[in-house]
């Protein structure tokens, strides 16, 4: 279990992935928002069989679902990862089609037998997002903590000519520093 979930980085996508490193474009940092992340991969199976036998079975990653529930929804994410457009001072909902964006985000724990900090970071080539809906409530006698939660589909990106489709990457070694994370991330999403 990791003890702090932020970083939230995105960029938009610009070129790449069809047999060369994904471009991107736009890159932010949407800090300390970050409540809950999820990624799930999605997999096709299927079986080989001989003579009725069953001689293989193979399993393969065709994409990943992400859900990152946000402390706040701010205007820049819902321009940039929703597609939402502004008129005047209004944020509209309409039916456009989501720009693809790569998004990541960083984790902090501390390793339990050498009590050093440890930062992992997990970057999305490319996806495309949508948020559930608006849920409010009335404030009552008890605490009831809401967020929004952001869904996004991710498709696999091609970064070498014949090379194996890929979805996620991530730091090979936890990185000693949370500076050392975010620089990882903007590396990532082209922020300089």
């Amino acid at each position: 279990m990791y003890i702090t979930c932020k970083g939230l980085t995105y960029a938009k996508v610009t070129g790449g992935g069809a047999g060369s490193a994904v471009t991107y474009s736009s890159g932010a940092v949407a800090d300390n928002l970050v409540v809950k992340a999820d990624i799930n991969f999605q997999y096709a199976e299927g079986q080989d069989h001989a003579d009725g036998i069953r001689i293989a079975h193979k399993k393969k990653l065709t994409g990943v679902n992400t859900a990152f529930e946000l402390a706040d929804l701010p205007s820049a994410i819902k321009k940039a990862l929703l597609s939402w457009t502004t008129a005047t001072n209004d944020l509209i909902i309409d039916d456009s089609d989501p720009d693809y964006y790569g998004i990541g985000f960083y984790v902090w724990n501390e390793e339990p037998v050498s009590e050093t900090d440890q930062w992992i970071c997990y970057w999305i080539y490319k996806s495309k997002f949508t948020v559930d809906g608006i849920s409010v409530s009335t404030a009552t006698d008890s605490i009831n903590y809401q967020h929004q939660t952001i869904n996004g589909v991710g498709v696999g990106v091609q970064l070498s000519s014949g090379g194996a489709m890929s979805f996620v990457i991530t730091n090979d070694a936890p990185l000693a520093t949370e500076a050392a994370a975010v620089a990882w991330l903007k590396a990532m999403a082209g922020i300089t």
